[in-house]
Protein backbone atom coordinates (compact mmCIF):
# COMPACT_ATOMS: atom_id res chain seq x y z
CA UNK A 1 0.00 0.00 0.00
CA UNK A 2 1.36 3.40 -1.02
CA UNK A 3 2.40 5.69 1.86
CA UNK A 4 2.41 9.28 0.51
CA UNK A 5 3.38 10.74 3.90
CA UNK A 6 6.73 8.93 3.78
CA UNK A 7 7.36 10.11 0.22
CA UNK A 8 6.51 13.68 1.24
CA UNK A 9 8.98 13.54 4.13
CA UNK A 10 11.73 12.25 1.80
CA UNK A 11 10.94 15.08 -0.64
CA UNK A 12 11.25 17.66 2.16
CA UNK A 13 14.52 16.12 3.34
CA UNK A 14 15.88 16.47 -0.21
CA UNK A 15 14.48 19.97 -0.78
CA UNK A 16 12.35 18.75 -3.69
CA UNK A 17 8.99 20.37 -4.31
CA UNK A 18 6.05 18.83 -6.14
CA UNK A 19 6.88 21.09 -9.10
CA UNK A 20 10.48 19.92 -9.28
CA UNK A 21 9.78 16.22 -8.81
CA UNK A 22 6.85 16.14 -11.22
CA UNK A 23 9.04 17.89 -13.80
CA UNK A 24 11.78 15.27 -13.33
CA UNK A 25 9.14 12.55 -13.79
CA UNK A 26 7.84 14.19 -16.95
CA UNK A 27 4.30 14.57 -15.61
CA UNK A 28 2.31 17.65 -14.71
CA UNK A 29 1.71 18.64 -11.11
CA UNK A 30 -1.99 17.72 -11.29
CA UNK A 31 -1.08 14.16 -12.30
CA UNK A 32 1.51 13.99 -9.52
CA UNK A 33 -1.09 15.21 -7.02
CA UNK A 34 -3.58 12.55 -8.16
CA UNK A 35 -0.92 9.90 -7.62
CA UNK A 36 -0.04 11.29 -4.17
CA UNK A 37 -3.77 11.30 -3.35
CA UNK A 38 -4.00 7.61 -4.33
CA UNK A 39 -6.40 8.34 -7.19
CA UNK A 40 -3.96 6.75 -9.63
CA UNK A 41 -0.76 4.78 -9.25
CA UNK A 42 2.86 5.56 -9.99
CA UNK A 43 4.30 3.60 -12.90
CA UNK A 44 7.37 1.46 -12.25
CA UNK A 45 9.45 3.85 -14.37
CA UNK A 46 8.26 6.78 -12.24
CA UNK A 47 9.10 4.89 -9.06
CA UNK A 48 12.61 4.29 -10.37
CA UNK A 49 13.06 7.99 -11.16
CA UNK A 50 11.79 8.90 -7.70
CA UNK A 51 14.33 6.49 -6.23
CA UNK A 52 17.13 8.09 -8.20
CA UNK A 53 16.06 11.68 -7.49
CA UNK A 54 15.71 11.10 -3.76
CA UNK A 55 18.56 8.61 -3.31
CA UNK A 56 16.22 6.04 -1.80
CA UNK A 57 17.26 2.57 -0.69
CA UNK A 58 15.34 -0.63 -1.43
CA UNK A 59 13.99 -0.50 2.14
CA UNK A 60 12.82 3.10 1.58
CA UNK A 61 11.06 2.04 -1.62
CA UNK A 62 9.40 -0.89 0.13
CA UNK A 63 8.20 1.37 2.95
CA UNK A 64 6.79 3.95 0.52
CA UNK A 65 5.30 1.87 -2.27
CA UNK A 66 4.85 -1.68 -1.00
CA UNK A 67 4.14 -1.50 2.74
CA UNK A 68 1.31 -3.59 4.12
Amino acid sequence: MFKPEILKSKMVANNLTVDILSDKLGIDTATFSRKMGKKSEFKRSEMQLIRECLGLTKDDMDAIFFAQ
